[in-house]
């Protein structure tokens, strides 16, 4: 038998957890704001190659964690790989919040470009509570796209912009 205080104390953790990965995400965009960038770009410009390279490193990562989780000397070690697979997961969830954020513009012109990418990552986080649709097919196609956002933003340079002609916006004789 569920006393009040236990469903209190489920819903309250389900609500910190959601705030806790909004907030790592927000985060992320603002710490490894060059990565989030190319993840960015990954995700609009080439959706089935982020999959695909998601894909296959979910798998990579998930049969070396095994492997080693079964020695009990390097378990410490296949941990440490997971949460760093996450973490690079991490860079990839900011560049669909930044996606998300540059989507949701359009229809708020007024808004900065924070508020915008704060609203995307709590759209992720609110569509992975959605039952069953959220849980089995959102949530995983979007950690699978993240982890191959994140990994091609990892291993790959963004190109330099030019600058042009950039001029001062001040007066530089007196």
């Amino acid at each position: 038998m569920l006393i009040i205080g236990d469903v209190l104390a489920v819903v309250a953790s389900i609500i910190f957890i959601c705030a806790s990965i909004w907030a790592t995400i927000m985060a992320s965009c603002l710490l490894f704001s060059n990565k989030v960038k190319h993840a960015q770009t990954s995700f609009e410009t080439k959706p089935g190659v982020v999959f695909g390279v998601g894909f296959g490193t979910v798998l990579f990562i998930s049969v070396l964690v095994t492997m080693l989780w079964v020695v009990p000397l390097t378990r410490v070690f296949s941990f440490t790989l997971f949460m760093v697979a996450l973490s690079v997961a991490l860079m990839g969830a900011g560049g669909l919040a930044k996606v998300l954020g540059n989507r949701i513009s359009p229809l708020d012109p007024d808004v900065s470009s924070f508020k915008n990418m704060a609203r995307g990552g709590g759209l992720m986080v609110a569509l992975s509570l959605v039952p069953l649709v959220g849980w089995f097919f959102f949530t995983p196609l979007m950690i699978i796209m993240s982890l191959g956002a994140g990994t091609m933003s990892l291993f790959s340079r963004l190109q330099p912009q030019p600058l042009g002609d950039a001029q001062p916006n001040f007066d530089v004789r007196s």
